[in-house]
């Protein structure tokens, strides 16, 4: 699939009901009246209704209301839904409309790219299935191969055994004795598997290149012995796939940050486009690497060090927080002094050692 939902509802309390939802079973309609015949709604920020398939109920969600319809007979495939059998009202019962009023849809859409053209409707993995059954008829083919026909097979030609008891005493025997001096005796080489373990190489690495992942992680043994800045080049183009797809989750998580404070009341969180999403370090750089660029860029560019805690790998934001608290706390007035109350007074043990 190629799109995932969310949804912001009110709770109780005024607070909001986020709900994470299955492209499988949920669908939603973008576009605009307004909108000229044959534009495509890309830009729009929500839809114009969304409909959940549950497993005994369906909720239609519209700018006004929730829905619930019961499912008297649900279809085994979900093709099947077109039918009119399973479209009838007797099959679809009305249950109740539960209000929201938000004036929106409140449906958020996930999508791994964002495409003005709407390519992104075939994802990132339908276009490597191809690739992958290729690779999956290469170990299937290899298995017959090895199960069959990886070992050598003796034959004779000219001589028949008497009965099976016979024939199991010479396939058995390290010696074989004929009494016809024109019976032939050969055996059959076995099948060469190293072909078939090139061709799933190959095809591994043009997996690799489709789906900008590094060619090592898939198990190619195209590397060996490579330093970390050579990791570092070959994880590039991953590095670029994953930061697109970060852009595009961000911008979904933004927006269902600003969905949840318009619904809880918080205009000021609702018309904040400013925040952005910050996504863990996991690039192949080593720590002393990143730590020794974050420390050239506060000396050479003057950026304040406490701007780059942030960029740190493994530090989240509840840690940067609290470093800037005990920056903060440290550099206070009369933290190392000789006042009353400093932690470099006279008359306690303060385990500080305090400059003169």
């Amino acid at each position: 699939m190629a799109a995932a939902y969310s949804t912001g509802e009110p709770a109780q309390k005024g607070g909001a009901r986020i709900g994470v939802h299955s492209p499988r079973r949920f669908v939603a309609h973008y576009g605009e009246g307004i909108n000229l015949p044959g534009f495509e709604p890309v830009g729009d920020e929500y839809p114009i209704i969304a409909l959940e398939i549950g497993r005994t109920h369906l909720r239609l969600i519209d700018e006004e209301a929730v829905y619930y319809f019961g499912i008297e007979r649900k279809p085994g495939d979900p093709l099947w839904w077109t039918q009119k059998a399973y479209l009838h009202p007797h099959n679809l019962p009305y249950i109740e409309a539960r209000p929201h009023d938000l004036g929106v849809t409140p449906v958020v859409r996930y999508q791994d790219r964002m495409m003005a053209e709407g390519e992104q409707q075939f994802g990132i993995v339908e276009h490597l299935i191809g690739l992958q059954d290729r690779i999956n008829r290469t170990n299937y083919e290899q298995g017959v191969a090895q199960y069959f026909a990886a070992f050598k097979q003796r034959y004779v030609i000219g001589w028949m055994p008497e009965n099976e008891l016979v024939a199991l005493k010479q396939s058995v025997a390290t010696t074989q004795f004929f009494k016809d001096p024109d019976v032939k005796v050969g055996q059959y080489d076995e099948t060469d598997l190293t072909r078939y373990i090139d061709s799933r190489q190959a095809t591994v690495r043009d997996f690799a290149a489709v789906a900008q992942v590094p060619a090592q992680a898939l198990g190619a043994n195209a590397i060996s012995n490579i330093s970390a800045d050579g990791l570092a080049a070959l994880e590039t183009s991953k590095d670029r796939k994953v930061s697109e797809i970060q852009t595009s989750l961000g911008e979904s998580h933004e927006q269902l940050l600003r969905l949840a404070a318009y619904v809880t009341g918080d205009d000021t969180g609702a018309g904040d486009f400013s925040s952005e999403v910050k996504w863990a370090e996991t690039s192949a750089r080593s720590f002393a690497q990143t730590v020794d660029g974050l420390g050239k860029l506060a000396q050479m560019l003057g950026i304040p060090p406490e701007e780059l805690w942030s960029d740190i790998p493994g530090w989240t934001r509840e840690r940067v927080e609290r470093a800037q608290r005990a920056r903060r706390t440290v550099q206070a007035p009369g933290f190392f002094s000789e006042e009353p109350g400093g932690l470099g007074a006279s008359g306690t043990d303060t385990g500080v050692i305090t400059s003169p």
